[in-house]
């Protein structure tokens, strides 16, 4: 049989005896490959929504209607960074991940695929559209 296979078949069943027993899963390693890969998509796609999220709500600062407004929307744009930043420092960098090239090798596919968070100028045209 292949080594692989068996490792990870090994891992598998270790990583399904722990969840009988409500063990915690504290190293990646101890994840199957297929779930340590759906761990990895989640928190990238959470990551690059709240960077995405954040860049927009920079976006918008322009549209306020007076300073409290404008530093009320900073603070939201600051948070959603700080989301995308502790993601990164956090989950990605324990499962060996640097999420900050990506951003700039994939724009194009990221902005495609969160456009959903993408406020289209014709969209934010006056304060009101932003909120």
């Amino acid at each position: 049989m292949n080594p692989f296979l068996e490792h990870e078949d090994r891992v598998e069943q270790e990583f399904f005896e722990k969840l009988e027993k409500k063990e915690l899963i504290s190293n990646p390693r101890q994840l199957p490959v297929l779930c340590r890969r759906l761990l990895e998509k989640t928190i990238l796609m959470n990551f690059f929504a709240e960077w995405w999220g954040g860049v927009n709500y920079f976006r918008c600062l322009s549209k306020a209607p007076n300073s409290h407004e404008l530093r009320y929307m900073e603070q939201i744009a600051r948070e959603e960074m700080g989301h995308a930043h502790i993601l990164a420092k956090g989950s990605l960098t324990v499962l060996g991940i640097d999420p900050f090239p990506l951003i700039a090798k994939t724009v194009k596919e990221q902005r495609q695929l969160l456009r959903v968070f993408t406020f289209p100028e014709i969209l934010t045209l006056t304060w009101s559209d932003v909120l």
